[in-house]
C-alpha cells in the first residue's frame, strides 16, 4: 500500500500538529497519532481524554488504511525529510518514509494496544463566525485569562450568544475585558467555557478569508475552520458574575493616542528596567505624567492631553499589564476613564468601525 503526499501541503501543518501533541492538557500527554486513509484523503487525528483535533490533507492515493504510529518521530522524520514529495508505504506492521535517496521504517502500533480515547457526544448546535472577527476577539481576552487560576471557570473563555447578540468576557482578578458584538445566529441563551489552551492554539491559525464554525452542546465544542476540526471539552463550571465589574458612576475621561502612550511607558520601562515594574500615571490639568524609578535611577515624563482633569489623581500600575492591554486595542486613539472611588482604570477604543465594543479593566495597586 503506497500514497504520496507533497511537502508543500503538509509542511504549514506541521507546527499545528507539533503543538496540538505537546498541549498537555489536564496532565494528558500524547504519545501517538492516528492516521486514516481513505483514498486520496489523509486524516490525521490527535487524541487523549480531554480534546481530539484532526487535520485533512490531499494525497496521491487509492488506498485506504488505519493505523497509529509514535507522534515525536514521526515529526522529527517529516520534519527533517529532504525534497518536495514523499512516499509512504505500508509493510505490515511497518511504515516506510521515502524517496529515492533516503528510507525511514517506524513501527505501526499494533490495534489490540490501549490508546486513551475522546469520546464525542452529539446534539451540537451550530454558531457561525467570520475567522478575522474570532482571532480578534481572541486577541482581546487571551491575555486575560490564567490557565493555572484555582477558580476552574476563569482558566477559559466564556461565550454567551443570545440571538444576534455576543458577549465574551475574561479575567484573571486583575485584568477583566468584556467584548459585545452582533452575531449570526438563530439560538438564544447559549453560555459556555472553552479552556485557554484551545483558544490559544488555533488563534495562530485563524486566516482573513476563513469561515469558523463552533458547534456546541453541554459538554463539548467543536471548531472547524480551513481543513481543520478540533473538539474539546467545555469548562462545566458557572461562571462568575461580571455584570457590575464596569462602573456606572461618573469618572473622569481622557482620549489620547494609542502609539503615544506605548512609545511612553517603553521610555518608562527601558530606563528603569525590572522584572516586574510599577509605574505611576498622575492625572492633572491636561496631562498625565508617567514615571518610574528603582535603586539607581528615577524616570518622568509628561504627556499632554486635549481634556482637562479637574480632580488630580495618582494610581500605581502593573507597566506589563497595562502595555499588553493597550496594545490589543485596534483603534489610533484610546480612553483611559478613571473613577474616583474605585481603584482600576477602564479602556476603551475611541472609535469602532463596527458593531463591537469593549471595555478592559485594569486594578490599580493603590
Amino acid at each position: 500500500m503506497i500514497f504520496k503526499i507533497a511537502k508543500k501541503y503538509l509542511n504549514p501543518k506541521l507546527n499545528l500538529i507539533h503543538n496540538l501533541t505537546q498541549l498537555n492538557y489536564n496532565s494528558y500527554n500524547i504519545d501517538n497519532l492516528t492516521l486514516v486513509l481513505n483514498s486520496t484523503e489523509l486524516k490525521i487525528i490527535i487524541t487523549n481524554i480531554s480534546f481530539s483535533a484532526q487535520i485533512n490533507l490531499i494525497v496521491d492515493s487509492n488506498s485506504n488504511a488505519n493505523f497509529q504510529l509514535n507522534a515525536k518521530l514521526f515529526l522529527e522524520i517529516i520534519k527533517k525529510f529532504p525534497g518536495e514529495e514523499i512516499n509512504f508505504k505500508i509493510k505490515k506492521d511497518i511504515l516506510e518514509i521515502y524517496n529515492k535517496n533516503i528510507k525511514y521504517s517506524l513501527n505501526i502500533k499494533s490495534k489490540n494496544e490501549k490508546f486513551k480515547n475522546f469520546e464525542i457526544t452529539k446534539d451540537f448546535k451550530e454558531i457561525n463566525f467570520e475567522s478575522h472577527k474570532l482571532k480578534s476577539y481572541l486577541e482581546n481576552s487571551l491575555f486575560a485569562v490564567n490557565k493555572n487560576d484555582s477558580r476552574i471557570a476563569l482558566t477559559g473563555v466564556f461565550f454567551k450568544i443570545n440571538f444576534n447578540e455576543l458577549t465574551i468576557v475574561a479575567t484573571n482578578g486583575i485584568e477583566f475585558v468584556k467584548i459585545t458584538d452582533n452575531i449570526s445566529n438563530e439560538y438564544s441563551k447559549i453560555e459556555f467555557i472553552i479552556p485557554k489552551e484551545i483558544l490559544s492554539l488555533i488563534k495562530n491559525y485563524l486566516e482573513f478569508n476563513q469561515k469558523c464554525q463552533i458547534l456546541y452542546n453541554q459538554d463539548q465544542i467543536i471548531i472547524k475552520f480551513a481543513n481543520i476540526k478540533i473538539i474539546s471539552k467545555t469548562i462545566n463550571k458557572k461562571y462568575p458574575e461580571y455584570q457590575g465589574i464596569i462602573p456606572q458612576e461618573n469618572y473622569h475621561e481622557i482620549i489620547l493616542a494609542k502609539e503615544k502612550l506605548l512609545n511612553s511607558l517603553n521610555r518608562v520601562y527601558y530606563t528603569v528596567a525590572g522584572k516586574s515594574l510599577i509605574v505611576k500615571l498622575r492625572f492633572y490639568n491636561k496631562n498625565i505624567e508617567i514615571n518610574a524609578s528603582n535603586d539607581y535611577f528615577f524616570y518622568e515624563e509628561v504627556i499632554t492631553t486635549n481634556n482637562f482633569i479637574e480632580k488630580e489623581k495618582m494610581i500605581e500600575i502593573d507597566y506589563l499589564k497595562l502595555r499588553e492591554m493597550i496594545s490589543t486595542i485596534e483603534s489610533e486613539n484610546i480612553i483611559i476613564k478613571t473613577f474616583a472611588s474605585k481603584k482600576l482604570i477602564l479602556l476603551e477604543p475611541y472609535s469602532s468601525i463596527s458593531n463591537k465594543k469593549i471595555s478592559m479593566i485594569l486594578f490599580i495597586n493603590n
